[in-house]
């Protein structure tokens, strides 16, 4: 449930940045996300309320559903609403660690998990800030997808440089960007290079557990 809300409310995000909108729609779409707002909240107090030994364990590992239950409604900071997008991340771990055999490949799904869903939400937060704050003063920025474009050109490093910020705001948004941006790279390069390495002990450990599985069959 909270997954779909989570992908609802991304979408109705960047519905209300990229297309203009009537102050009924907009009431309608801020509705619905202080509806999703409220509800994240609740969860996150049930979460605290259930766990009476390990409440600020609970909080410390769940700070980001606390993040996405916070109401932003306008400017830059509204891209903080894309956070709820890893609530997909929890699900994917938990579906792919039914069996705990595969703890290893659990925790591998997890890891690339995390970095797509990150990479995402980097994107898409950095696309809609900038739009935000540069939109009305940058005649560069035309629409939405204008930003879009620069968030990744942004992102990767490599610098066109027909889209340029005139905000402080945009400036900022922009150092952000390139910094997550040049982790992103190096993030995908230490995974992809460990799995390499560790795939000779992943498949023994994947034919082990083919072996006995069989011999119990039998």
């Amino acid at each position: 449930t909270f997954a779909i809300l989570s992908i609802i409310s991304a979408a109705l995000l960047v519905y209300e940045v990229a297309v203009p909108l009537s102050r009924a729609e907009l009431f309608v779409i801020g509705a619905l996300d202080f509806a999703t707002v409220v509800l994240f909240a609740f969860d996150f107090i049930i979460g605290v309320y259930r766990a009476p030994k390990r409440r600020w364990k609970y909080a410390r590992d769940n700070w980001v559903n606390l993040l996405a239950a916070i109401p932003f409604t306008s400017g830059a900071f509204r891209s903080f609403r894309l956070f709820r997008l890893f609530r997909l991340v929890n699900l994917v771990y938990r579906a792919s660690d039914q069996d705990s055999s595969y703890r290893w490949l659990a925790m591998q799904i997890r890891s690339y998990a995390n970095l797509v869903t990150f990479s995402v939400v980097a994107l898409m937060a950095g696309s809609i800030a900038f739009y935000s704050v540069e939109q009305s003063v940058n005649p560069n920025i035309q629409s939405y997808w204008d930003a879009v474009w620069w968030s990744f050109v942004s992102a990767t490093s490599l610098g066109y440089g027909d889209i340029i910020p005139v905000t402080t705001g945009g400036r900022v948004v922009a150092i952000l960007l390139m910094v997550i941006g040049i982790g992103i790279i190096g993030t995908v390069a230490g995974l992809v290079g460990g799995y390499t390495l560790r795939r000779p002990f992943y498949t023994l450990i994947a034919q082990k557990h083919t072996h006995k599985s069989r011999s119990a069959n039998k």
